[in-house]
């Protein structure tokens, strides 16, 4: 579920990122990357990533998609750009939105896979700074009005009732290293504050003296915007409690829905559309660019 994000994106349940570097004797060069080298072993992680993705898992796919990393690093280099935590983690959203995948169901799947953040830091951060670069340099990418009106009436969408949410997210923060006990241990304070927790004005004041706890700023949310899954646990936590525990990349979060009112969703949905075209405008972009660099590389194979 969107707890850390829920203002910019539905649902994530983050993955426990576990697990360390692996030996260099594991490992053997199979390739450089405008002189970067690439191991066996990138070429068998980036495999089941790809996998994981529904994308074509083949060895020489992986190089590729290991390269583009590579690529797109170096010009972040060139820009001095760098980028943080959550940037990175809207950039895991964003990856499992492209693939159709519920955000849950890839953390999830990537940690099956024991691809930790160790694994795919540099896949993560490539993909967030090189879209922030690609942002940048296209910044009339917003589609007119008459674009998004044809885009609603092309989906037989119109105006509705709809619901605004009003909601706060509780972080139990957890170190990515937690052991298993300490992650039980902050799960169990999560699960009793739930418990006790039968009005916002009340339990969040509970809260706000709980130890290793972070409240973060409240937020109003339409139903429009959320997914399927999103709104099915916002519809089954009453007004003035909390939502069920769920790890993340901070820690144990649980979110107080302080209100549901009845609102009108066109602004809503206008803006819903308007997002939907501008990220694909933007993948378009990111994809033109990439490839000019591309165009541009060395990849010696070994």
């Amino acid at each position: 579920m969107a707890l850390k994000n829920l203002a910019k994106s539905a649902a994530i349940l983050a993955a426990m990122w576990l697990g360390g570097a692996i030996p260099a004797h594991a490992q053997s060069i199979t390739a450089l990357v405008n002189g970067v080298a690439v191991t066996s072993v990138d070429i068998a992680n980036r495999v089941k990533l790809l996998r994981l993705e529904h994308q074509p898992a083949t060895p020489n796919a992986a190089l590729e998609s290991v390269a583009a990393d590579i690529i797109k690093l170096q010009e972040m280099k060139t820009y001095s750009v760098s980028v943080g935590g959550g940037d990175i983690t809207q950039a895991i959203i964003d990856a499992a939105k492209r693939h159709k995948m519920n955000p849950e169901a890839f953390a999830q799947g990537l940690q099956r896979a024991g691809l930790t953040s160790t694994i795919l830091n540099d896949h993560w951060r490539a993909e967030a700074g090189f879209g922030f670069i690609v942002r940048s340099q296209n910044k009339m990418i917003e589609p007119s009005n008459a674009e998004v009106d044809a885009a609603i009436a092309s989906r037989g969408q119109s105006e509705k009732q709809s619901t605004d949410y009003r909601l706060q997210q509780i972080v139990f923060a957890l170190s990515r290293s937690a052991s298993p006990a300490e992650v039980n241990r902050i799960a169990h304070d999560a699960t009793a504050l739930r418990a006790k927790f039968t009005s916002c004005e009340t339990g969040l004041a509970m809260a706000r003296t709980m130890p290793n706890a972070v409240l973060h700023d409240p937020i109003t949310r339409n139903s429009t915007a959320m997914t399927p899954e999103l709104l099915k646990i916002l519809n089954a936590t009453p007004v003035g409690h909390l939502t069920p525990p769920e790890r993340d990349f901070n820690g144990i979060s649980v979110v107080a829905v302080c209100a549901k009112t009845a609102a009108k969703s066109q602004e809503a949905l206008r803006t819903a559309v308007t997002n939907e075209i501008m990220a694909d405008r933007l993948q378009k972009q990111i994809a033109a660019s990439y490839a000019s660099l591309r165009s541009k590389a060395t990849i010696e194979r070994r």
